[in-house]
């Protein structure tokens, strides 16, 4: 497969939307082609940029606002006068105001997905393709690491371990915007990786989300709760990252 043919399928890539064949194809091309590679990186920031705008913009309905105050204020003749362009401004604005609360819900699903690609890219990079040395491995290193990133947490090696597995390494890791910690645990040949982050806006109910095809033959489950965000990335059906995620989202 050729730089064209890979670049055309990038962003068949970076939204999991690729299997069989074609994805090995793909994901072999850009283990070995340095400007794919660049593009891919391009295209997955390019990607988190617009999605977080999209997030952060906010409609501005000031204009509308105003012209409604005024008709409000304006003498009985003069309102009747511009009944139909208040009514049309009101419509607008109601209109406006309906497309962003659904604006709000559609991205939230995406950039659920964005984040559980971009946590699945960084396993597959971290511990695949090792193109990161500064992990902490010796216990002085990862109970400082804690206590600087987690201080409320003494236990948090014990309560985010996966199943018959034992504690590997960690480190700082950024995907998209946001900083995570990456903590990784191997059961013989198995690695699972763990990404933590607090949660910027507290939610008094935990969430959960599980995408089963994220690429490279893993499964990213997502959980949200009122102090944490995280990530559970381990191979597809060998390890329970969705009863992880469940269970981590109530308890941390």
């Amino acid at each position: 497969m050729n730089c064209e043919s890979v670049q055309d399928l990038l962003p068949l890539y970076l939204s999991g939307e690729l299997t069989g064949e074609t994805l090995a194809a793909v994901q072999l091309h850009i283990q070995a082609c340095e400007a794919c590679s660049k593009a891919l990186s391009t295209d997955r920031e390019l990607d988190d940029a617009l999605r977080t705008a999209m997030l952060e913009d906010t409609p501005d309905v000031s204009v509308v606002l105003r012209r409604v105050h005024a008709g409000m204020t304006t003498p009985g003749w003069k309102r009747m006068l511009s009944l139909v362009s208040v009514r049309a401004a009101g419509v607008a604005a109601a209109i406006i105001l309906v497309a962003w609360f659904v604006l709000l819900r559609l991205p939230m699903h995406q950039v659920q997905r964005t984040l559980a690609l971009n946590a699945a890219n960084d396993h597959y990079s971290d511990l695949v393709l090792l193109r990161h040395a500064d992990w902490a491995h010796n216990p002085q290193e990862v109970a400082r690491f804690i206590q600087v990133n987690f201080s409320q947490r003494k236990d948090l090696l014990e309560e985010i371990t996966p199943p018959d597995a034992s504690f590997e390494k960690v480190r700082l890791c950024r995907l998209g915007a946001a900083q995570y910690a990456h903590f990784v645990f191997r059961n013989g040949t198995i690695e699972t990786s763990v990404f933590l982050a607090p949660t910027v806006q507290g939610s008094s109910q935990y969430q959960t989300y599980h995408m089963a095809e994220a690429g490279y033959g893993l499964e990213v489950s997502e959980f949200f709760s009122p102090h944490v965000t995280g990530m559970v990335v381990s191979n597809k059906g060998l390890v329970p990252t969705e009863e992880m995620a469940n269970r981590l989202a109530k308890t941390l």
